[in-house]
C-alpha cells in the first residue's frame, strides 16, 4: 500500500505550497533549525552517511552535505526534491516511500526524519520506524510534535473552526514516542525538546521576535528538562545495536 494512500492527508498540491513556503526562512524557523542542528551534531560522526527519510525541501540535507557527509534526501513527491536540488543545491535525492525504501540494509549510519510520522497512525509509524532501522547502521532519530505544547491548543482551535489545512496529525507524549521506538526494536538513547514559545511569536515585529527568541534560547539551554516537557519539537534517538 502506497504511503500517500494510507496517509490521512491533503493532496500533494497543499504540500507543494508548504515546501515552497519553507524554502525561505524567517527568524523562528532559523532558530528551530539551529537548535536541531546542534542536537543532531551530538550524534553524528565525521563522514557519517545520513539519510533524511521524508526530506521535504531538503534544508537539513544540504546542511549535512556542506559539512562533508554523504547526505541523501528521500521524499514521496518530486516537487520537494526539485526544490531541494534547485534552491538548496542538494546533490543526492531519491523519490521513494518510507515504508519500502530503495536501499540495502545498513546503507546509512544515521536515518532520521522530522515532520513526517505524525501524519500516520501509531501502527503505521512503527512500521516506518522499523524500515528506518533496517536502513540505519547506528541511529534512528525521529522528530515529532509534542502533545504538551501550546501549539496543540492552536491546532485544536483551527480544527474546531474548520481551518486546519494539514489533515490527520498526531501529537506525541514522551511515553508514546518511546513506545513507538521500542516497538520498532530501537533502544532509546536520548530525548530532546526544541522551541517552548507560544504560537503567537511569528506574528510579533521582527525586533521583538528576535529579543523573544534570545530569551527562549536561554531558558531552553538552562533548563533542558523543561524543554523536553513543553517544547514544540520532541526528538528521540534510537540505537539500532547493529555495531
Amino acid at each position: 500500500m502506497e504511503s500517500d494512500q494510507i496517509m490521512k492527508n491533503p493532496p500533494p498540491s497543499l504540500w507543494n505550497d508548504v515546501y515552497h513556503r519553507y524554502s525561505g526562512f524567517d527568524l523562528v524557523n532559523e532558530y528551530i533549525y539551529s537548535k536541531l542542528k546542534n542536537i543532531l551534531d551530538q550524534y553524528i560522526k565525521s563522514k557519517d552517511r545520513i539519510l533524511e527519510a521524508g526530506c521535504g525541501s531538503g534544508y537539513m540535507v544540504a546542511h549535512f552535505q556542506q559539512k562533508g557527509h554523504l547526505s541523501v534526501g528521500l521524499d514521496l513527491y518530486e516537487e520537494p526534491l526539485r526544490v531541494a536540488r534547485e534552491v538548496f543545491g542538494v546533490q543526492h535525492t531519491v523519490r521513494g516511500n518510507i515504508f519500502r525504501m530503495p536501499f540495502e540494509d545498513s546503507s546509512f549510519d544515521i536515518v532520521w526524519n522530522e515532520g513526517v510520522l505524525e501524519h500516520f497512525s501509531i501502527q503505521q509509524s512503527i512500521e516506518a520506524a522499523k524500515e528506518m532501522k533496517r536502513v540505519a547502521k547506528r541511529y534512528v532519530i525521529i522528530d515529532v510534535p509534542n502533545r504538551y505544547n501550546l501549539f496543540v491548543v492552536k491546532k485544536h482551535l483551527m480544527r474546531f473552526l474548520g481551518k486546519w489545512p494539514y489533515g490527520y496529525e498526531e501529537s506525541y507524549s514522551r511515553k508514546r514516542l518511546r513506545y513507538l521506538m521500542e516497538q520498532a526494536g530501537l533502544e532509546v538513547m536520548g530525548m530532546h525538546g526544541i522551541y517552548i514559545a507560544p504560537p503567537l511569536v511569528p506574528l510579533l515585529p521582527q525586533r521583538v521576535r528576535s529579543f523573544f527568541l534570545q530569551k527562549i534560547s536561554f531558558i531552553e539551554d538552562r533548563y533542558p528538562g523543561f524543554t523536553r516537557l513543553f517544547g514544540f519539537h520532541l526528538l528521540m534517538i534510537g540505537k539500532t545495536n547493529k555495531e
